[in-house]
């Protein structure tokens, strides 16, 4: 679904900086056609796309690392709605279904342009930063962002049960059992979100951004 539109070579040496093109789009598996295609704002022309995450509700989110130099972006990371997107598709291009999640100058200067994984679980979003120290819960239904946790080089992040039914707010989700969990490279495991009964635990791995629910 997506292309991050960043081209390396063997050496991993990035060959593109100046002409890339990030984009989203939904093609049929079968058939090979085009669906829905979105491309990334000029002004995110150097966000390339590295983690999707697709909720219940038929947004895919994705997670974006900054590869420019300068000034970072207005924004590392949004969704785009699989069923607004191909109804709106004319032309090669949709014209509704992408929306970006807005984010605080100051947390985009602190994850340093980098977010390192995304997880859905019911309705709510995890977004890490491990260059941040940061982790960010949104909303899937508003894009808005309701809560966040500082956690050293945090970046590996998993819903425990994303296919459980929906609750109405974020204050019946934390009544409930846990949802994600959230692992970083100094080797902390939290839950998300955290209560007495379910603190953080400490173990000798060092994680990576990439972990799932099995």
């Amino acid at each position: 679904m997506a292309g991050s539109g960043l081209t390396t070579d063997s050496g991993r040496r990035k060959l593109n900086l100046s002409t890339m093109r990030p984009s989203l789009s939904v093609i049929d598996w079968r058939s090979g056609a085009l669906l829905a295609h979105h491309i990334m704002p000029d002004s995110l022309h150097q966000l390339s796309l590295r983690h999707l995450a697709v909720s219940p509700g038929g947004n895919v989110w994705f997670a974006g690392q900054f590869e420019g130099e300068g000034n970072f972006p207005e924004t590392l990371a949004g969704s785009m709605n699989v069923s607004a997107s191909i109804s709106s598709f004319r032309n090669g291009r949709s014209g509704a279904g992408l929306q970006l999640l807005t984010m605080s100058r100051w947390m985009i200067e602190r994850s340093k342009g980098y977010l390192s994984s995304v997880a859905v679980g019911r309705q709510f979003v995890i977004f890490t930063s491990s260059r941040g120290g940061f982790a960010i819960v949104v909303d899937d239904y508003t894009g808005a962002i309701i809560e966040e946790i500082s956690m050293l080089d945090c970046s590996g992040v998993a819903a425990t049960d994303p296919n459980r039914e929906s609750v109405g707010s974020y204050a019946e989700f934390e009544a409930r059992e846990r949802e994600f969990v959230i692992t970083s490279g100094t080797g902390e495991i939290r839950f998300v979100p955290e209560s007495p009964d379910r603190s953080a635990i400490w173990s000798p791995h060092q994680w990576d951004n990439h972990i799932y629910s099995i």
